[in-house]
């Protein structure tokens, strides 16, 4: 959540999706889809706490219920046309294209498409269901160089796992090369980031952004106040309108002990949510205690907070050298290693 005044939540619109990320650990089937009503609520709720919001639609797929992204603005236009909106779509750009591509840019949609580098750099974890992986890649491929061709405001989301970690490098400059402006560089959340993968992500994101970030008009999307990620003060409403703070619904499989501690009460039951709201510190704390009951899921959640932390100090530490030596790229630095004795995921 940005480091602001202004209220984030993320709405699922379907759990169904068109492609099978392995790094999605969120049960995708045995779910309707969200409704009217629900989202009715929703932005009932959160609008009603602070004028200032970001609607967040995501899914599965949200393009899969494109009808409920046109009702959601329809209808805050109508009701909340004094509110400042800001929307957001995450989407595999699958199906960003003609009269989908035309409402969302009419409409202000900020879109965050996430692709993860070359085919042959992410094919064995972003697979199609029920299709040719390659022709839906070069779909999507297509779709992203139709967001460059009519200057769209979007980024690219590309999740780096431990198992390919050595080719960030390599698939930043296959964005930069295929036209991206803008990319953001993301760790696989709820992977078990140990050594070596720790230390080498930690370095690999230094080095592409002294490297590349600002070279012609390419920029690496990047802020200490993001991290950790899993710390984010997010609200999440689901398809069936459980409610959540964070982002731990994409890791029901793998950390279910993780996803109970962040659920909140269902949107049926909820009247005001500043008794939920935390700094992101206070999250992490909270988060850590009352996982360490499961063993599974502590050692993933440390390992993730763990990794934010040294990113957040890392990315201070440029910003840092950036502003006293304009225009130098900043001296590398050893990645810190926890000290005996001290959790690695404590601030």
């Amino acid at each position: 959540m940005p480091e602001d005044k202004s209220l984030y939540c993320l709405l699922f619109l379907t759990r169904r999706c068109n492609i099978d990320c392995t790094y999605c650990h969120m049960e995708h089937d045995g779910y309707e889809d969200m409704t009217e009503e629900r989202l009715a609520r929703a932005m009932k709720l959160f609008l009603g706490v602070n004028p200032n919001v970001c609607l967040h639609l995501f899914g599965g797929e949200p393009l899969l219920r494109f009808d409920l992204i046109e009702w959601i603005l329809e209808h805050a236009a109508k009701h909340y046309a004094d509110r400042n909106i800001n929307y957001m779509i995450t989407t595999n750009g699958l199906l960003l294209r003609d009269r989908y591509l035309d409402y969302l840019l009419e409409h202000g949609v900020r879109v965050m498409l996430s692709l993860d580098g070359s085919f042959d750099s992410q094919k064995d974890w972003r697979r199609t269901i029920g299709g040719d992986g390659r022709r839906a890649y070069d779909r999507i491929v297509e779709n992203l160089a139709e967001l460059n061709r009519r200057n769209v405001d979007y980024f690219v989301n590309m999740v780096v796992s431990p198992e390919n970690v050595d080719r960030m490098e390599e698939n930043v400059l296959f964005f930069r090369d295929l036209g991206v402006r803008r990319l953001q560089v993301t760790y696989e959340l709820g992977a078990h980031w140990c050594e070596p993968f720790r230390s080498a992500y930690v370095r690999g994101f230094r080095e592409v952004i002294e490297k590349y970030d600002g070279q012609a008009e390419f920029s690496l999307q990047y802020g200490p106040s993001s991290e950790p990620v899993l710390g984010n003060m997010t609200f999440i409403v689901d398809v069936n309108g459980d409610m959540y703070r964070g982002c731990a619904v994409v890791l029901e499989k793998t950390m279910p002990r993780f996803n109970e501690v962040v659920r909140i009460p269902n949107l049926d039951e909820q009247r005001d949510l500043t008794s939920f709201v935390r700094s992101r510190d206070e999250q992490v704390r909270d988060f850590l205690r009352r996982t360490r009951v499961a063993e599974n899921d502590y050692k993933l959640l440390r390992s993730n907070m763990h990794l934010g932390y040294l990113l957040r100090r890392e990315m201070f530490d440029m910003q840092a050298q950036r502003a006293e030596h304009p225009g130098q790229p900043a001296a590398p630095r050893p990645v810190a290693q926890p000290s005996a004795g001290r959790s690695p995921s404590a601030p």
